[in-house]
């Protein structure tokens, strides 16, 4: 499988952002991503130049928009037409997330555990969703350094929580980038898995599939395999014996390499329960699972800005049948 740098969250002068959307799309060059989505507040007026832009590169493109209301953030990713979301209230959002999704759109719930009023009125999740699999992903690290920031273990936990109560939902990483940032902060990177090469079919169905992982710097490749097929990310295999294989790669954004992060540790959980916690002596990791119907997801734990047992790198899980 090939692995693509993406960008799901990111802003120009349309909105609140610095960037023109010429800036921005020079900067995603510059910075290796691979595939941008444009997600300015509550419009989508500067897609077009962006998309003309990238025409002229190797960057792979996406429609996007960021819902921006008092009760929270929402993001809306290749939607085939505008869905008005003036009209959301608490108790209305499952109503227009299933709009969304009619009009083709993927929804992700940005930095739900942000701080909200006064500090960012409607930054806070307050929706009251009560049908969570019409929702693609959950921010679980927003900005720059969410190693550092406390709402992501609340946003980890929401995500992780909803995992176990079986829905299929993935976790993602959103830059939020709205302007040139300190060079002392670092964000995480979502990769998308292909079987050919990155373009607006390939980037849509990662991240409809739940094929991709988000990462403070390295990369890992893993399957597990059964009955001599190997399944990946988003997929489902049959419960029943299988085998983890797994790869810890290098850092391969060359900006994230400065803030030195080293795996230790991998750690597999199965339906909520970690069940190999094994340290790193070797790139490959090779363990034979039982599998109960439900998920399977990998965590590369480590050191970071020399910070010890953290956690570096999340993928999405396989899911048991």
């Amino acid at each position: 499988m090939n692995q693509y740098a993406v960008e799901l969250h990111s802003h120009t002068n349309h909105s609140d952002g610095d960037f023109t959307v010429d800036e921005l799309h020079q900067q995603a060059l510059e910075y290796g991503y691979d595939g941008l989505i444009l997600t300015d507040h509550n419009t989508a007026s500067g897609y077009k130049e962006l998309e003309e832009r990238a025409e002229e590169s190797r960057l792979v493109t996406l429609g996007g928009i960021e819902w921006t209301t008092y009760f929270g953030h929402m993001l809306v990713h290749d939607a085939k037409r505008l869905v008005d979301w003036r009209t959301a209230k608490p108790d209305t959002i499952d109503q227009h997330i299933l709009e969304v999704k009619e009009a083709g759109g993927l929804v992700g719930i940005a930095h739900p555990y942000a701080v909200g009023s006064p500090m960012c009125t409607g930054c806070h999740w307050s929706f009251n969703v009560t049908n969570w699999d019409n929702v693609d992903y959950i921010e679980v690290w927003n900005s720059v350094s969410p190693d550092d920031q406390y709402w992501s273990w609340d946003a980890y936990s929401l995500w992780a929580g909803l995992l176990d109560r079986g829905t299929r939902i993935s976790c993602s990483a959103g830059r939020d980038w709205h302007r040139k940032e300190p060079m002392e902060e670092n964000p995480a990177i979502t990769y998308v898995e292909t079987e050919g090469p990155l373009i607006k079919s390939s980037f849509r169905g990662a991240l409809e599939q739940g094929a991709f992982y988000i990462t403070l710097g390295p990369s890992l490749d893993w399957a597990i395999e059964q009955n001599g097929r190997y399944v990946r990310m988003g997929e489902t295999l049959k419960a029943g014996q299988g085998q983890l294989q797994l790869s810890v790669l290098p850092v391969m954004n060359k900006t994230l390499r400065k803030f030195a992060p080293k795996v230790e540790r991998v750690k597999v959980i199965h339906n909520g329960k970690v069940c190999v916690d094994e340290q790193v002596e070797e790139e490959t990791v090779s363990v034979p699972l039982e599998l109960a119907p439900g998920y399977v997801r990998v965590e590369l734990w480590g050191t970071i800005k020399g910070k010890s047992n953290e956690l570096l790198t999340i993928s999405n899980p396989i899911y048991i049948d």
